[in-house]
């Protein structure tokens, strides 16, 4: 039987305006990037630190990586900038994974903060 050229041209429309749902997604509110054109994925740890928190409200998981890297390249650049050339940070020095929810290491938490405000007293 055939379907009806209004059911397809519906869910065409929908599609190409970026409406559809996809029913595989979580049942919590998808982030958006603010003009409202495309959900983002959302953030899937809880988060613990305002730099995360802020990122994940702002473009969910994308953000809250990008924000994290470019932390990190700013501990680096002070690190650096202090005489510390041989200084390695990587997101496996606090993370036990770097797929889902980024789960922290026991002592993640505590270098994130120590690090953090060192990195206050530099600027």
């Amino acid at each position: 039987m055939r379907k009806p050229l209004v059911i397809l041209l519906s869910a065409a429309a929908l599609i190409a305006s970026g409406t559809l749902i996809a029913s595989a997604t979580s049942s919590k509110t998808a982030v958006t990037n603010g003009d409202d054109s495309e959900a983002v994925e959302p953030c899937k740890s809880k988060q613990k630190t305002g730099l995360v928190k802020g990122a994940c409200k702002k473009g969910g998981q994308k953000a809250a990586k990008k924000a994290m890297k470019s932390w990190v390249k700013k501990v680096k650049k002070a690190k650096k900038a202090g005489g510390d050339t041989g200084y390695k940070l990587t997101c496996k020095a606090c993370h036990t994974s770097l797929k889902g929810a980024y789960p922290l290491k026991a002592d993640g938490m505590e270098q994130f903060k120590k690090l953090n405000a060192w990195l206050k007293t530099q600027k």
